[in-house]
């Protein structure tokens, strides 16, 4: 039997604009980027912006990786 750990694969996934996240309580964010090019999280779910902003993609993950991680999903906009 082969014990395989996710957990690396999680900490090399790496993140881009547009991606949706979820956080352990179901709250589903989405990444974006303003006008004077900081990365946030928007929360999806009721539709508010957090607070944080990032110079960069990898510093936004590298802050909130082990909170939220990145899942298959499509949004629809209307």
């Amino acid at each position: 039997m082969k014990i395989v750990d996710k957990t690396k694969d999680k900490k090399e996934e790496q993140w881009q604009l547009g991606d949706v996240l979820k956080d352990n309580n179901g709250t589903v964010g989405l990444i974006v980027q303003d006008r004077m090019q900081g990365y946030h999280l928007i929360n999806v779910t009721d539709n508010s912006i957090f607070d944080n902003e990032y110079d960069t993609l990898t510093d936004l993950q590298t802050d909130i990786r082990n909170l939220w991680h990145k899942v298959n999903a499509k949004l629809v906009i209307e």
